[in-house]
């Protein structure tokens, strides 16, 4: 095979032919390189020679997913993609294109074959959407990972204390008469000591159990009062920073003795995303000098919360 290869580059045409031949009849030995990689090199050498369809046809069964190596069809897609194109199967191409680029994005090994596929995308004259589009991910998830690293060197790496301020000029107030839900909860008067009369709507079952607990602890004296807080709404919702938004709490709760009380109600399975949700409460409540408690709720938990109100309350 490399004889071959070599006899392309700098031999007459007939002597690359002659190679080529005792390549291709000559039977696989233990120097012979993997099967999938000779198959694909044999279908390149189709496609050089100005006939697509034949090299797809060579490359079946590396495009159809019956053989493959840890370097094919990786390498291969991204032109196969290019030779559908010339043949007019419009379909293929971008069945190909789409498979191997997720095979070889972002992975250095595999940067020639990157570039196939962005060739390809040019010459199907998609360029001008599909490159802004990429380009545009791509600086976004840049740009994502910058403010995620910032975030996390900024508040939880070493002398965090001395950059991260709770209270001191820094407290949200509930007003009294800014509380306004996009939806509000229709059974409203079954709670007794929610801050106010209307009760912004739950997002689900377990949030709403989760109210009732509350209220019942309030009811008990274990709570002065409590808010539903609502999410976005700039002059009455709670939030604390995370690296790519903002948490909203479910409830923000008044102690009997002055202290705060954060409750966050989550599904166990949004528990492993909520994590930088987690992180930044416990941070505001251990910043807070004992002023402030957090909590994050799964399945029903409330001696979680339990246990924070005995903390408070002593």
């Amino acid at each position: 095979k490399y004889r071959a290869l070599l006899a392309r580059d700098v031999d007459a045409v007939e002597v690359f032919e002659r190679w080529l031949a005792v390549w291709r009849s000559s039977p696989r030995d233990e120097l012979s390189d993997c099967e999938a990689c000779d198959l694909a090199a044999d279908a390149r050498l189709l496609a050089e020679a100005g006939d697509p369809r034949a090299a797809l046809d060579r490359a079946a069964e590396l495009l159809e997913g019956r053989m493959r190596c840890d370097r094919e069809p990786h390498r291969l897609l991204g032109e196969a993609a290019d030779w559908a194109m010339q043949a007019g199967q419009a379909d293929a191409a971008e069945a190909y294109h789409r498979a191997g680029w997720l095979l070889v994005t972002g992975r250095p090994t595999f940067v020639s074959a990157m570039a196939d596929h962005l060739m390809y995308l040019v010459r199907a004259n998609r360029q001008k959407f599909l490159l802004r589009r990429m380009l545009e991910q791509k600086i976004s998830g840049l740009r994502k990972e910058a403010v995620g690293q910032a975030y996390q060197e900024f508040l939880f790496s070493q002398g965090a204390d001395e950059r991260v301020k709770v209270g001191s000029g820094f407290d949200f107030e509930f007003h009294p008469d800014a509380y306004a839900p996009n939806r509000d909860f229709a059974r409203a008067a079954e709670f007794e000591k929610h801050y106010y009369p209307r009760v912004g709507d739950f997002d689900s079952e377990e949030e709403k159990e989760c109210a009732y607990w509350l209220d019942r602890a309030a009811q008990k004296g274990r709570i002065e009062f409590w808010v539903r807080n609502l999410v976005r709404k700039p002059t009455c919702s709670f939030f604390l920073p995370t690296p790519a938004d903002r948490f909203y709490p479910d409830f923000v709760c008044r102690l009997p003795d002055g202290r705060t009380l954060v409750v966050e109600y989550k599904g166990a399975d949004r528990w492993k995303e909520a994590e930088p949700s987690r992180k930044i409460g416990e941070l505001w409540a251990e910043m807070s000098g004992g002023k402030c408690l957090f909590v994050m709720v799964k399945e029903r938990n409330w001696s979680a919360i339990e246990a924070k109100l005995r903390v408070s309350l002593g």
